[in-house]
């Protein structure tokens, strides 16, 4: 799963994909990481 994360353009796209099985503790994870990308 970790490889296709970049074929994402956004996080809403990601967790519209994988939303419903991620672990929350991943979710928290990923969060602050997709925003910090999407602020370059």
């Amino acid at each position: 799963m970790i490889r296709s994360l970049g074929t994402f353009d956004s996080r809403d796209e990601l967790f519209r994909a994988y939303g419903q099985t991620l672990p929350r503790a991943v979710r928290v994870v990923l969060e602050p990481a997709f925003g910090r990308w999407g602020a370059w």
